[in-house]
């Protein structure tokens, strides 16, 4: 039935008049995957600030107060601000959160709190909404601890991946006598082992920068929300890889064999497994079940166990696909059918269960 499938898409999508550069599929889609990921992650961590009804230091300007615009919402000091929502009334909340994405992350809000405590949280909103100079509105602050972050996990996924490939698929040795060549990762190269290794020491780094501003967000909350957007982001890369005919399978008579025409591996041009679209469509898949698995457990899980189910269900699927690709390392032969793939893959499967049996016995946390 598809037995005549061949791949020789061009590997970029435009080239920029007078500058001559090229936009790459591989590139475009790395950012696409990173761009909608970085809203999934902002509209996680808003539903979790959102139960938080206190201010700090830092959420109020209060060199914009001014008594006679405020009137009985004025406040001079911050426990001065949190005394403020006794002076609301309810009738006044009506029409709280008009935005669509408010509307979602209010609705999550008060499936976690219940309605007492979401009381409490729409009359802050209410503050928010009525002196937007002076306390700093949710999303607003959502987007200050976003932006940054998105920086550290950038970084983190480049820097981690590169340096993953150079270690364990290339010659390294020959890398640090032309050091040059280490920044070229837009000719390929890297590694999901590395670039995942990379992501929890920014995530513990980016931790201890915000802690003493959101002590409500533990370490394992805030990787849990890295890594249901990070799923996806995995599906738009290897999308990418598919467009570069890059990390081509194994040769197949399988009817969904795909002919690379140009692969950047110079392999033979005949049939092969997609691994790409394989691993693209487990990714997917994963996505999914932790999206419905943290609506469904909010507030009512030990934080962490995300982080382990998608670290362990990511890496056993890629230890199974890992059967279908040929080995792509120099720095080894492959053992007893088994890859470099398969032996990175075994210590993560390994940290991902047992960090959900740490988080599954360990004291039920609220974060």
């Amino acid at each position: 039935m598809f037995a005549d499938i061949f791949w020789d898409p061009a590997p970029y999508i435009i080239i920029i008049p007078k500058l001559n550069l090229p936009i790459t599929w591989y590139g475009f889609l790395f950012a696409l995957g990173f761009y909608i990921g970085y809203h999934i992650f902002l509209y996680l961590f808003a539903s979790h600030i959102i139960s938080s009804t206190d201010f700090n230091e830092r959420e109020v300007n209060f060199k914009k107060m001014n008594k006679e615009g405020m009137g009985k919402f004025y406040c001079r000091t911050i426990k001065e601000c949190d005394l403020l929502s006794s002076r609301i009334e309810e009738g006044a909340l009506v029409g709280i959160g008009k935005s669509f994405w408010m509307r979602m992350v209010m609705a999550v809000s008060k499936k976690q709190l219940g309605e007492s405590l979401f009381l409490k949280v729409k009359k802050r909103l209410y503050l928010e909404e009525k002196f937007p100079k002076i306390f700093i509105p949710l999303k607003e602050r959502a987007i200050i601890v976003s932006d940054q972050f998105l920086l550290y996990l950038v970084l983190a996924t480049i820097i981690g991946a590169r340096l993953g490939h150079l270690i364990f698929y290339e010659n390294f040795l020959f890398y640090l006598q032309n050091p040059w060549l280490i920044f070229k990762v837009w000719e390929g190269g890297l590694a999901s082992h590395g670039g995942i290794f990379a992501l929890l020491i920014s995530i513990y780094l980016f931790y201890r920068k915000i802690r003493g501003l959101y002590p409500q967000i533990s370490l394992f909350t805030l990787s849990d929300f890295v890594a249901i957007p990070t799923m996806l982001v995995g599906v738009f890369i290897r999308i990418g890889n598919f467009m570069n005919q890059e990390i081509v399978g194994k040769a197949t008579n399988l009817p969904w064999g795909i002919t690379f025409l140009h692969p950047m591996d110079h392999a033979v041009a005949v049939a092969r497994h997609p691994s790409q679209l394989y691993e693209a469509i487990t990714y997917l898949l994963i996505f999914f079940f932790l999206v419905f698995y943290w609506y469904k457990k909010n507030g009512t899980m030990n934080a962490g166990r995300i982080t382990a189910i998608a670290i362990f269900l990511a890496f056993f699927f890629r230890f199974l696909i890992e059967f279908t690709k040929y080995e792509q390392s120099v720095n080894m032969m492959p053992i007893g059918g088994l890859l470099m793939g398969h032996y990175l893959s075994i210590p993560m499967m390994l940290f991902g269960m047992g960090l959900f049996y740490f988080r599954s016995t360990s004291y039920r946390s609220s974060h």
